[in-house]
């Protein structure tokens, strides 16, 4: 004999089954989150504890409140510039529509760049660089600067 599921029991199943996916996507985050911290004194962005490269800030707007990040491996060689920059839009007719704010992140071993919008600080910049771990044994690594590009 079949038996008719009511709405109340496929509402509870579908309920567990979304708990399950969310303690599974809860559970990979924290095993593969790496703890991220900036010094400002020794300019060092460290992960998981361990030096991974040096950001230096400087100001990119009169107020000081935006700036532009030089990403350098632990030897001071420059390997990004993130440059504060605006992109004008223009309709149709060729009238300026709009300004959007963002940055221009630069590789420069490369010289390819790409243009991301939005304003970040210093905690921002760290995150994109190790989070899209674009440095590998203080140096870019090739892959990852080809991922990003493509994402961004």
């Amino acid at each position: 004999m079949r038996t008719k599921r009511t709405n109340m029991t496929i509402k509870t199943d579908t309920m567990r089954a979304l708990f399950i996916v969310f303690i599974v996507t809860m559970i990979t985050n924290s095993v593969s989150a790496q703890k991220m911290k900036y010094d400002k004194k020794t300019n060092t962005i460290s992960v998981d504890g361990n030096p991974h490269a040096l950001m230096l800030r400087s100001n990119a707007s009169l107020g000081g409140i935006n700036n532009n990040f030089s990403i350098q491996n632990l030897n001071g060689k420059e390997l990004i510039y993130i440059k504060l920059k605006t992109k004008d839009e223009y309709n149709n007719r060729g009238r300026k529509i709009d300004t959007k704010i963002g940055y221009e992140i630069i590789f420069m071993e490369s010289g390819k760049s790409v243009w991301k919008q939005n304003t970040m600080g210093a905690k921002g910049a760290m995150k994109l660089v190790v989070k899209n771990k674009l440095i590998k044994n203080n140096e870019i690594d090739v892959s990852a600067e080809r991922r990003f590009l493509l994402k961004y």
